[in-house]
């Protein structure tokens, strides 16, 4: 990150620095080799999957895992931007079980079908630091720490966590729907697509 970057002031409001990096799991080993010998990041998307690249309705009534159409408008920020894919999710933990040479989960397996299909690449994770409001948000930070040559990214995120300033970067996937059965729609549309580029300077 260049003008961006606030972490220390950050960590000094979230309290002594060495300490919040104590709690992160270190997941170096697992980290797919292909992401070591990509180069450098300048471009990143940070993903989310549940209520990114799948809806809420749609998951409840058909069991819709993940929306190839959703993955689609993935592969099109991703093809014109050239950024790299971080996942944010909670899905990340069956991409570290992965990468440790556990069996791939049922969930994670559609997920890398669909990937496969569209030719996409998971770069890399954030490690998992907390469940609160704040957590997400904080996980990101720390990814951004090492990485100086990022100069631009979007985070792709259905949830209002506590983004402080990563506000500028979020494009918010969930929005109202009186048809929806919960009253809300989830999911990456053409709309969150061209957002998305915006933030990435890519359009």
């Amino acid at each position: 990150m260049k003008s961006h970057r606030t972490d220390g002031e950050f960590f000094e409001e979230q309290g002594n620095m060495s300490a919040i990096k104590d709690q992160v799991v270190d997941r170096e080993a697992l980290v797919d080799s292909a992401m070591e010998n990509s180069g450098k990041y300048t471009s990143v998307i940070f993903l989310d999957i549940d209520g990114v690249l799948n809806d809420f309705d749609d998951r409840r009534k058909n069991r819709e895992l993940i929306d190839e159409n959703m993955v689609s408008r993935l592969k099109k920020i991703a093809e014109i931007s050239g950024a790299k894919i971080i996942l944010t999710s909670s899905w990340r933990m069956y991409y570290f079980d992965y990468n440790a040479g556990k069996p791939m989960n049922e969930h994670f397996k559609r997920l890398m079908d669909a990937f496969e299909k569209f030719d996409l690449t998971i770069s890399g994770a954030t490690d998992e630091i907390g469940i609160d409001k704040k957590s997400r948000p904080l996980e990101i930070r720390c990814w951004l720490l090492d990485k100086p040559d990022v100069e631009r990214f979007v985070i792709l995120d259905d949830m209002e966590w506590h983004w402080g300033w990563l506000s500028d970067h979020v494009v918010y996937t969930r929005r109202r729907d009186a048809c929806a059965i919960s009253g809300w729609r989830s999911g990456l549309d053409n709309e969150n697509v061209q957002e998305a580029l915006r933030i990435l300077r890519a359009i």
